[in-house]
Formats: C-alpha cells, structure tokens, sequence
C-alpha cells in the first residue's frame, strides 16, 4: 500500500501544478497595445465588431499582476471595490466608458473627466494591459479558467495521505499479529517464536534460528519521543505567550503622560494637531513635528482623501492612513535627533514628495517649542513687515491658509502661524529660504504638479515684502 501511494501522491501533485503547465511567467509584449482595435469611447460604450482579444485575460500570472498593481498604484484609494468610494465601482455591470478590454486600457492610459488621471507615460503599457486583465476579472469577465482553483486536489490529497499512513499501520499490525507467537512457559520467561503462514492458512513454527530476544531499547525510544514532543509543545507554548504579551506592550503605551498627536494626511502633506486637556493649548503645525526624548508619543491617524501611511522607519513601523477611519500607533525615541518620515503608501502623481521630519529633543527644548507654537503670530516689526501681512490679507492666501493672530482662518492648506520656525516647505520638497519660498508662491506647479495651491501673481514689491513677513513668523 504504501509503495502504490508515492505514485498515486505524485500524480496529485502534477494536476494540482496544472496552471504552471500554462506558461505562469510568460508576459505578452508591451508593443501588443500598437495591435489592439481601440474604439471611441463615449458614456455608455460600444461594441465595435472586430475586437482584439488580450492574452493577459489568459495569463495568471499577469491577473496576479494586475491584483497587486491595482493595490500599490492605490486604485483601492478612489474606487469602491477596493474601499474608496471617489470613483465609480467596478465590480458591476455598469461601465460609463465600456467594458471591453481595449475599452478600459484607453480609459487608464488617457483618463477619464471628473478626476480620474491619465497614467500615459507613468507606468509601462504591459502594466496597464496587466490592470485592465484584473479589472475585467472583478467583474467576471474574465475567463474562469485562467487560475484553477487548487483547493480541492489539496483536500484529496491530504485525505488520500491520511488515508494512506491509517491503512499502512492497520497492514503492519495485522502482519504482527499473523506471523509471531508469544509463549510463555512460566511468569519470568518470555520467549517470542517468528511463525510462517503455510498453505492451509494456519501459522507454522519458523526455523529454530529464527528466535528473537525481546528489544528492551523500545521503551526508552517512546520515553525519549515522547519527552520531545512535550518539550516542543511546552517551547511554542511559552512563545506563543511571550508574542501575546510583547504585542500587548507594544500596542499600548503605559506612561500615563504620553503626548498625543492627531495626524492627518492630504494630498501630498501632513496636518498636525497636538492635544491637551485644555482646548486652548491645543494647536496646529505641519510637516514637521517636535517630540520628547524618552516619552511615549500617540498618533492618532486618519486620512482627509486616499490611503496614506505613516512611517518614520528609525521610530517605528508603518500605519496605513484610511479615510473616514481613525486608528493609532505610539512611539518614542531614546536619542536626540530629526528622524525623516515618509508616505509608504502611493497616493499619487507626487507621492515621492510626501516626507515629514520628526525632531526628538529633551522634555525642556519640547516644553519650549509647544509654548511658542501656542502662541499667535508675531506681530509685524517694520513696514516692510506691515506691507507683507495686508497683501496676504488682501489675496487669495486666505482662503486656505490660517495665521493666528490674524483674520486668516481657512483649514484647506498647512497652518502658517509659525511657518518661519520649520526647516523646509511643500511637504519636505524644498528648504525654508527666502528663494525657494518665492519660487513655491510664484508658481508651485512647476516643483509641485498636481498639488492643490494655484499659481500667483505678484508684484516684485509685493513678494518681497510678502517674504519678509512670512520670514518673520518664527
């Protein structure tokens, strides 16, 4: 039995590795999008008559692909099958623009209206040809043969081991009990006699050589598995315990005393809010954040728009930022010193430009910083100083920037009243000089595309004067 079930369990093997027989690495060319019939696309569709079919339909490997871009490109961030809700929903039978293959690549690869962006010349053709493969499957419209579901040869072929080791063991214990014969001629003696089956189908005594002693080395050989087996069983259980308790420990601070910090991510910066009991000691910063040596630190995260996630790697692990939901993780630095973060979760054209930096000093340089940021704006020493504030008064700044002190209040971009004190702006893109700021107020598309602050135009007067008040906000 046991010889017939190594063939038999190969033979199960095989079939379930059916879909590597189906050349699993083989990616069709890039330049089949040169081939591909491509319709006009209108609400509604079309089903031109002579439609390419494309081979990544039929590719697990490239729905495998799909899957995984479909994730890290953030498409999950807009639409609803994979938890936004900003773009339509595409596991239904409801398409604006078609259905078709050639259909969704040329809506990825062009955009569409109403904010879906055009990934030409950002990611290479295959990879589109990869999404469209993984977006018609969420739907059904790919072909269901393409990735055979293993699941059940895995079962039987457990069941056929399992059933394989119960027979072998009840063969072997009937083959004992068939062919040897204890005798015992008194109560201190035991001698075991290897019996033969003969042609009548009784058992006959073996050749006097044939004789065995007894193996009294069998008992200490249970003794010693069965001291191993506990052994292991004790060893996973105390680190299944120690995981317990160390994930517990690092899941929630015990200092009573921990800072708690609400971080907030937008396309493509950081908004900042640190707590306190009192309402009025709360205040806002961005991008840059100040922290105590040797206390716990409490991020409360959440999202305004796509998925983004937290990470400063030297403090601590990654937490994913998703809209409408509001998760926390903790931290603490034990040396001074400014520890950068990023965004490690694509969320756009400018996700690369998403850093924040995290400055860890001891509890009385930290005191110090939150008392100043507590306070409202300086107010204007010089008259160029004066000049500065009214033409940021007297523009479009405010109505997305807030500087306390002042009548700027919006909450659409990062709170300005202490601009002067950070080391950099846009997110950790440029350094906090008067030439770069100038060049970030002037036009920060050009540094910037995509961000939501417009082009302004201003006088040389007007922006030196505005520079210098902005310089002053420290």
């Amino acid at each position: 039995m046991r010889r017939a079930a190594v063939p038999l369990l190969l033979v199960l093997a095989l079939t379930g590795c059916k879909r590597e027989e189906r050349r699993f690495r083989e990616i069709p060319p890039a330049s089949m999008a040169a081939d591909v019939a491509v319709s006009d696309l209108h609400p509604g569709g079309g089903n031109p008559p002579d439609r390419a079919i494309t081979p990544y339909e039929q590719n697990a490997y490239a729905l495998n692909e799909g899957k995984r871009l479909f994730s890290a490109y953030n498409c999950s961030g807009c639409h609803a099958n994979g938890g936004g809700g900003m773009g339509p929903a595409l596991i239904d039978d409801e398409w604006s623009y078609g259905h078709e293959a050639d259909q969704i690549y040329r809506s990825i690869l062009e955009g569409r209206p109403n904010g879906m962006p055009a990934w030409r010349g950002k990611i290479p053709d295959y990879q589109i040809w990869q999404l469209t493969a993984y977006i018609r499957s969420m739907s059904g419209l790919a072909p269901k043969d393409v990735a055979p579901n293993r699941g059940a040869v895995i079962v039987l072929t457990m069941a056929f081991l399992a059933f394989a080791v119960v027979v072998g063991r009840r063969r072997a214990r009937d083959r004992s009990a068939s062919h040897e014969i204890t005798i015992r001629p008194d109560s201190t003696t035991e001698i075991r006699v290897k019996t033969q089956p003969s042609e009548e189908g009784r058992p006959k005594a073996a050749p006097p050589g044939d004789l065995e002693d007894p193996q009294p080395h069998q008992a200490g050989l249970n003794v010693a598995v069965t001291l191993a087996v506990g052994a292991t069983v004790v060893i996973l259980f105390v680190l299944l315990v120690a995981t317990v308790f160390t994930g517990r420990a690092i899941a929630s601070p015990r200092d009573d005393a921990a800072v708690v910090i609400n971080l907030v991510g937008h396309q493509w910066w950081w908004e900042a809010e640190y707590e306190d009991a009192t309402p009025s000691q709360r205040f806002h910063t961005a991008n840059e954040l100040h922290i105590p040596v040797g206390r716990p630190v409490v991020f409360k995260v959440t999202s305004h728009d796509v998925i983004h996630s937290f990470w400063v790697p030297n403090l601590h692990g990654k937490r994913d930022l998703i809209p409408g939901y509001t998760t926390s993780i903790w931290l603490q630095a034990d040396k001074p010193g400014v520890y950068r973060g990023q965004c490690a979760e694509f969320c756009g054209y400018q996700h690369a430009k998403m850093a924040l930096y995290v400055t860890a000093e001891s509890n009385d340089e930290f005191q110090k910083w939150s008392a100043n940021q507590r306070k409202a704006a300086p107010q204007p020493t010089n008259e160029i100083e004066t000049r500065g504030r009214d033409v940021f008064l007297h523009s479009t700044c405010t109505q997305c920037h807030t500087i306390r002190g002042t009548i700027a209040g919006a909450v659409l971009g990062p709170d300005l009243t202490h601009l002067a004190a950070r080391g950099t702006i846009a997110a950790g893109t440029l350094a906090n000089e008067p030439g770069q700021l100038a060049g970030w107020i002037l036009d920060s598309q050009s540094i910037k595309p995509g961000n939501r602050m417009p082009p302004n135009s201003l006088r040389g007067d007007d922006l030196q004067a505005l520079l210098a008040y902005l310089e002053s906000l420290k």
